[in-house]
């Protein structure tokens, strides 16, 4: 066991110790847990994502080569006010965070309060509220040395204590940012020894409100204004505060010159409180200058609501590029559309491509006896992208341009005549990936080169593959003959326990060198994943290695993955910038969590913005143009997205790109791709194609479906609210019950959150147990899928991996049941979630049922029985099964 008395003197330790104790018992402290790991094991009182083990009477987590993220939990849930004690030390010279997580829990450092020690590379000590910006204050970590910690919270008073000394004690004015998670936790990037861990626990009254990020509430109407000088517009983000029994505001806006008082734009929006607004001005044709916009509040019948606010905005006029494009959205801009006389449309066609960009060319021709060439800035009719000889009178080509003047030639042989020429510039239509592998559900079609070639790829410019495509090189050169290029997925070696290839430059871009994605002749470089870390101490080596890679392959660019707050700091706005001048782009990992409230939903979604773009934009202008955008679509098991049965995420994905096609931050996006098919079930990934389709092709700004985000169909679909909703006829007394399992949700592959409440059966030999309720609200010729999750309670309690299929069964009454395949199908999944016992050698299994229905009326029946048949029960009596997420949603047939 280690002691704090370690590099102390014996009389300096026993005044901190005293001091400590003293403070705890003054302030009417209870110890609730306490930890000196002296066993070799790390139990069932510890959950860690990363490394972490015993070690000689120590708690060790990290490695010393292997810089990177490190969170381990304790499993005691604490309530009321905490306060954590610790001795910590970093066996490194190099050391960063021995860092401590208050009312946090398995979703790591921004699920609770971060007390950051030794932070951003051992440069400070840092505060954070659920993930946003605290305080920040002296807080160093002296290598190979013991610390004694603490870190407390009282109501909303926060203390932070290193070897007696004070050195934060914040009190946050506002309510708390929820929801009041009940663990502590600890967060190394590098190596760190913890011992003589203690948790102590008080009474308390605390206002806490359930905030998103960067949301966290004000009583005034808070406004900030932005400036979009290339699609030409004003924005104002706009957060309407909390206002107690009102239900709906109106939200206006007026923008006037400051100069002459002029009115030059209204803007006005029925919004509700606690709400992200977006209000945007159009300001392409406003001289440069300095506007005045007054927002104000109104309740329904007219009354003003407090006080308004005033913003000064200094509009330095329309980007110059942009000036004569004519945008159909942010994705899509048209810049050549010409229809025939009579004559056809022979000859040559002149337009102007501001930046770097895709063009898709669509083309039109009366062919007869003749034919049609099109040729992109070539008279050659060897290099036409369209040939018009037959019986093709519609036809496409995608091709990658440089900005500035371009030109069209068509040839036109017989009687054939081009009738019309449309020329789109679009952005960086991805594909991820293929080939690939379906997880866990056997029923899904493989995505094989039919499948993509129907549904995806009809939009798509880039295909992303992985390893040596030496297998599939016929597909690759019949993608490159359309004009598509292909790019390699592959990971980042520091990631892997490889951090010695990431010293320098030189070593780097050996190893890159030899990966497919440049050493191949027909890739076009790679992918690569990811990069997270503020300051991240290997940009100087990627830098070199990317100037290294211009040099060699000028051709081929590097793309690296990117989350987190990447772009905010210095070293990764160069890094990105290095990719950039390399022909790579920024892939932004853009997985907007699904919320149990559409407003929580839109809330957290119009912030993505100012979270993501607007500070890197401001550090390297025009990134947002190399900038890949990447939702998350995961809805196999594990993982899913979809962490609300109530909760529609194909219609929060279709906002997503309704807000990527209509919002000025992303004017000009220069690509999007999904992360990714193979995690992806078919009905989503045909959506996905939609999607592709209507924004980035066709420059739709209006949503693809009208299907809502919250589904109506289910009454108490997750068993939140008990029992409520559902007919119960229990095979006997007390055999059905509403329960609730901590790490039930994570360990059914709910992603980002979800619940862990469920209903329980015990099952009888005598009768089965019954849950039955009316699906409503159902459009009659509407098809729609039901699906439930469920598994073996006692399993599931005793840490037992057991692959079993149990006889769980779902009715379906009124309905047109659909048959087969895809469309039916009862699958068992193992979890990948460490939870508990449960890891991924030692999964526990969950059973999913899946049907497709068509709706021939406005309600149906749902019945939920745990016998196999009318006569069979199917398993062993007393067999108990939870059962939840009971999901009924429209399904978009093939």
């Amino acid at each position: 066991m280690s002691m704090y008395t370690r590099g102390l003197t014996l009389a300096g330790a026993v005044a901190i110790m005293t001091l400590a104790a003293g403070l705890a018992a003054a302030e009417d402290w209870t110890l609730q847990f306490e930890d000196v790991f002296e066993r070799e094991e790390l139990g069932e009182d510890w959950w860690a994502s990363g490394l972490a083990r015993i070690e000689d009477g120590e708690l060790v987590v990290g490695r010393e080569e292997d810089m990177g993220r490190n969170v381990i939990f304790c499993q005691k849930k604490l309530d009321g006010a905490i306060r954590l004690e610790y001795d910590a030390m970093a066996p490194v010279d190099d050391p960063c965070d021995l860092s401590a997580i208050v009312n946090g829990n398995e979703d790591g450092y921004s699920s609770g309060y971060f007390f950051g020690f030794g932070s951003q590379n051992n440069t400070v000590g840092r505060f954070l509220l659920k993930g946003q910006p605290g305080k920040e204050y002296v807080a160093k970590i002296a290598p190979n040395t013991w610390h004694h910690v603490v870190c407390e919270r009282f109501g909303h008073r926060f203390r932070h204590i290193i070897d007696g000394e004070t050195v934060l004690d914040y009190t946050h004015e506002d309510p708390l940012p929820g929801p009041m998670n009940r663990k502590i936790g600890f967060y190394v990037w590098h190596k760190g020894h913890f011992d003589n861990v203690r948790v102590f626990t008080r009474p308390e009254e605390v206002n806490v409100v359930a905030a998103v990020a960067q949301s966290l509430p004000s009583d005034e109407l808070q406004v900030s204004s932005r400036v979009y000088p290339a699609p030409g517009k004003i924005g104002l983000s706009v957060d309407v505060p909390p206002l107690e029994g009102v239900a709906q505001v109106r939200l206006q806006a007026v923008l006037h010159s400051a100069a002459t008082d002029v009115v030059v734009g209204r803007a006005e929006r029925l919004t509700a409180p606690n709400m992200r607004e977006e209000l945007i001005f159009d300001a392409a044709d406003l001289p440069v200058g300095s506007y005045i916009a007054l927002v104000g509040l109104r309740d329904t019948e007219g009354e003003l609501l407090g006080e308004g606010a005033t913003v000064i905005v200094r509009w330095p006029g329309r980007d110059r590029r942009f000036r004569d494009v004519k945008a159909l959205n942010n994705f899509v801009w048209e810049l050549l559309n010409v229809t025939a006389d009579e004559g056809g449309l022979a000859g040559e066609h002149e337009f102007s491509v501001p930046i770097q960009r895709w063009l898709y060319v669509r083309t039109t021709a009366d062919v007869g006896d003749g034919s049609v060439a099109v040729m992109l800035d070539s008279d050659d009719p060897a290099d036409a992208i369209t040939l018009h000889d037959g019986s093709q009178r519609v036809m496409f080509a995608k091709r990658r341009v440089e900005a500035g003047e371009h030109t069209i030639q068509v040839a036109a042989g017989g009687d054939a005549r081009l009738v019309q020429l449309e020329v789109r510039a679009i952005p960086d239509i991805q594909h991820s990936r293929f080939p690939t592998t379906v997880y866990h559900i056997e029923a899904n079609p493989e995505y094989d080169w039919e499948f993509i070639s129907r549904h995806i790829l009809p939009s798509a410019t880039t295909i992303i593959t992985s390893g040596d495509p030496s297998g599939i090189e016929d597909r690759v050169r019949q993608w490159i003959d359309r004009g598509g290029r292909w790019i390699v997925y592959t990971s980042r070696p520091g990631l892997h326990g490889h951090g010695e290839i990431e010293e320098t430059g030189q070593r780097l871009f050996e190893h890159y060198s030899t990966k497919p994605g440049f050493a191949h002749p027909l890739m076009d470089g790679v992918l690569v994943d990811e990069f997270y870390t503020p300051n991240d101490p290997a940009y100087p080596s990627y830098i070199e290695m990317a100037k290294l890679l211009r040099r060699q392959y000028p051709e081929k660019g590097f793309f690296p993955y990117v989350a987190g707050k990447f772009g905010l700091d210095e070293g990764s706005v160069e890094f990105a910038q290095a990719c950039i001048a390399a022909d790579g782009m920024i892939c932004r990992e853009a997985y907007l969590a699904e919320w149990p409230t559409l407003r929580e939903a839109l809330d957290y979604m119009r912030r993505a913005p100012e979270r993501m773009l607007f500070q890197f934009e401001d550090s390297l202008p025009d990134v947002t143009f190399e900038t890949v955008w990447v939702p998350g679509t995961f809805s196999f098991p594990w993982p899913f997205a979809d962490g609300f049965p109530h909760c529609n995420y194909n219609a929060y994905l279709d906002m997503q790109f309704q807000m990527l096609a209509t919002h000025p931050a992303f004017f000009g996006l220069g690509g999007v791709h999904i992360w990714r098919s193979g995690y992806t079930d078919e009905e989503r990934l045909r959506w996905i194609g939609r999607f592709f389709e209507h924004y980035c092709i066709e420059g739709n700004t209006s949503r693809v479906t009208a299907d809502p985000y919250m589904l109506e169909h289910i009454e108490n679909p997750d068993f939140t609210e008990d029992l409520k909703g559902w007919t119960v006829h229990p095979a006997a007394e007390g055999s059905i019950e509403a329960g609730e399992r901590e790490g039930l949700g994570k360990l059914q592959g709910r992603h980002y959150r979800g619940y862990d409440t469920f209903a329980l059966m015990e099952r009888s030999a005598e009768r089965p147990n019954v849950l039955r309720q009316e699906i409503s609200g159902l459009r009659i010729g509407r098809t729609y899928s039901a699906k439930m999750l469920f598994g073996d309670y006692d399993d599931l309690v005793n840490g037992v991996s057991r692959e079993a299929r149990h006889a769980l069964s779902i009715q379906l009454d009124g309905v047109e049941l659909i048959e087969g395949g895809k469309y039916a199908y009862h699958e068992v999944y193992p979890t990948r979630r460490r939870v508990g016992e449960f890891t991924r050698q030692q999964p526990y299994f969950v059973n999913m049922h899946w049907q497709v229905f068509r709706a021939t009326s406005t309600s149906a029946t749902l019945t939920i029985s745990d016998w196999a048949g009318a006569d069979e029960p199917g398993g062993p009596e007393g067999q108990r099964l939870w059962l939840n997420f009971i999901e009924v949603k429209p399904y978009l047939m093939d």
